[in-house]
């Protein structure tokens, strides 16, 4: 596949999500003030012989101590020749955190109370890319695609194992993480370092090899 071939799979990935996802997100912001939104983005180079990917970060913090973190992960598969995708946006309460770098701000992400999770794969041998997993632990009964006994199961082709969660708790336990955030204060909106400090601090890995949680939250 085709460099351009390939960044055009990413980025139709990329609008399906967010086209899908964002009447959900909308109603889970509540009417707390908007007071800072902040972004990163790290991308490598894409070829036909190496695998592509890009990561993206979006930070909203509220008046009332609330924040929104969405997570989105882009593959592109070339020797498959196809693309597969992880967004996981989760909503919580926030701290502010100290920090000496004159014209930053840094926030503390605590552990998450809900989580938006959506997993896409497709654009291979004709096949259109197309959503394989939708969860919001607020809304359990609404998970697709939905086994018989009420739990998320489904695999993203080429990238992990199949998955399955079996309650709200286990995905929230599982995906959740917490963050320490530290951001430019100025007009310019952005993450400059991103620290995870959950999960035994372990750096986020694009959610490409996951092991499911299997009761409670995982140590720090």
């Amino acid at each position: 596949m085709k460099k351009s071939n390939i960044l055009k799979l990413i980025v139709v990935a990329a609008i399906a999500c967010i086209t899908v996802i964002a009447t959900v997100a909308l109603s889970a912001c509540g009417s707390a003030k908007l007071v800072g939104t902040y972004k990163a983005y790290k991308a490598n180079n894409h070829s036909d012989a190496a695998d592509g990917y890009q990561h993206e970060y979006t930070l909203e913090v509220y008046g009332d101590n609330t924040y929104r973190m969405e997570y989105n992960a882009f593959y592109a598969i070339p020797f498959w020749q196809g693309v597969s995708s992880r967004t996981v946006i989760q909503y919580g309460k926030y701290t502010k955190a100290t920090t000496e770098e004159e014209g930053k701000v840094a926030y503390e992400l605590g552990k998450p109370t809900r989580v938006i999770y959506m997993a896409m794969c497709g654009g291979y041998n004709g096949i259109p890319t197309d959503v394989k997993a939708f969860a919001d632990t607020d809304n359990w009964d609404k998970i697709s695609p939905a086994n018989e006994d009420g739990s998320l199961v489904f695999a993203l082709h080429s990238r992990s194992e199949s998955e399955e969660y079996a309650s709200a708790e286990q995905l929230l336990n599982t995906l959740g993480r917490t963050y320490k955030v530290t951001c430019d204060a100025s007009e310019l909106h952005r993450i400059t370092t991103l620290e995870v400090t959950s999960h035994g601090g372990k750096q986020i890995n694009g959610y490409d090899n996951i092991v499911v949680e299997e009761e409670g939250w995982p140590a720090a």
